[in-house]
C-alpha cells in the first residue's frame, strides 16, 4: 500500500511545472498565412549574416550550413536513409526565447521534411541533460516556406531540428531554408514591463472605482441622514403644534 501511495505521489507531482503548461506533444503544424505575416520581418536568429552557424549535422549530410543563407539554389542535403538520422545543430546569433521557425525546401528531385523535432538547449550543445524538446511538427509537401508557431517562447542559444519522415521516395532529402524567430532579452523585458504596467493600470482603475463608489455611498448615506433629520424635525414640529392647538382649546 505504501508503494502505491508513493506512486501516486509520483504520477501527481512530474516536477516540471511547465510540463502542465505546454504540452510539448502535441502536433503543430503550418501556421495560417496571416500569422506567418507577422513573422516575416522579424530577425531570424539562425541566418548566417546575422552570425548563426551551424556546429554539427549528422555525418552523411553535405552542406549543412546551405540552409542558413538565404540562397534559393543552396541546400542541406542528406541520404534519406542515414544512418545516424536526419539532423543539425543550429547555434543562434544570440540566446532568445524562441516563438517560430520557418523551413522550406525548393528542389524537385528530392524529398522533403515531413516530420520533425525541435530540441532546444541554454547550455553547451555537447552536452545531452541540456537539450529539451520544444516542439513536435508536420510540415506540408509544397515548396513555400512554411511557418511553425511554438507553445512557448523557450529560452536557448542552440536548437536542432531531428528530421523523422519525409515526402516521396527519393534517395536524397533536402532542406533549402531554416529560419529561426524570437525575442531577445530586451524586448522581453519590454513586454513584461508593459505587461506589469497594464496590470498596475488595470488595478488603479479598480480602485479609483471603488473609491468612486465609496464616496457615492457616503453621499448616499449622507443625504438619508439628512432626510431623516429632517422628518424627525418636521415630526417634532408637528408634535408641538398639536399640544399647543390642544392647550388653545382648553
Amino acid at each position: 500500500q505504501k508503494q502505491e501511495e508513493e506512486e501516486e505521489e509520483e504520477e501527481e507531482d512530474p516536477g516540471d511545472d511547465d510540463a502542465d503548461e505546454v504540452n510539448v506533444d502535441a502536433l503543430i503544424v503550418p501556421a495560417s498565412a496571416a500569422d506567418a505575416d507577422a513573422f516575416r520581418a522579424q530577425y531570424n536568429y539562425a541566418s548566417a549574416s546575422n552570425g548563426g552557424k551551424v556546429v554539427s549535422s549528422n555525418s552523411e549530410a553535405k552542406s549543412p550550413g546551405a540552409a542558413l543563407k538565404e540562397d534559393m539554389d543552396s541546400y542541406y542535403l542528406t541520404p534519406c536513409n542515414a544512418k545516424s538520422g536526419k539532423w543539425l545543430t543550429v547555434e543562434l546569433s544570440e540566446e532568445a526565447a524562441v516563438t517560430a521557425v520557418v523551413l522550406a525546401n525548393y528542389e524537385f528531385h528530392s524529398s522533403g521534411v515531413r516530420e520533425f523535432e525541435l530540441w532546444g538547449s541554454a547550455g553547451a550543445s555537447n552536452r545531452e541533460d541540456d537539450w529539451f524538446r520544444l516542439a513536435r511538427c508536420e510540415a506540408d509537401s509544397g515548396r513555400e516556406p512554411q511557418t511553425f508557431v511554438l507553445p512557448r517562447g523557450a529560452w536557448i542559444k542552440f536548437v536542432q531540428i531531428r528530421m523523422t519522415g519525409h515526402y516521396g521516395s527519393f534517395h536524397f532529402c533536402t532542406m533549402s531554408l531554416f529560419r529561426v524567430h524570437g525575442k531577445d532579452a530586451k524586448q522581453t523585458l519590454k513586454e513584461e514591463m508593459e505587461a506589469i504596467n497594464t496590470e498596475v493600470q488595470e488595478v488603479e482603475d479598480i480602485l479609483r472605482d471603488a473609491e468612486e463608489a465609496e464616496a457615492e455611498a457616503h453621499k448616499a448615506k449622507e443625504k438619508q441622514q439628512e432626510k431623516e433629520a429632517a422628518e424627525l424635525e418636521v415630526s417634532a414640529l408637528a408634535s408641538r403644534l398639536s399640544q399647543e392647538a390642544e392647550e388653545l382649546e382648553e
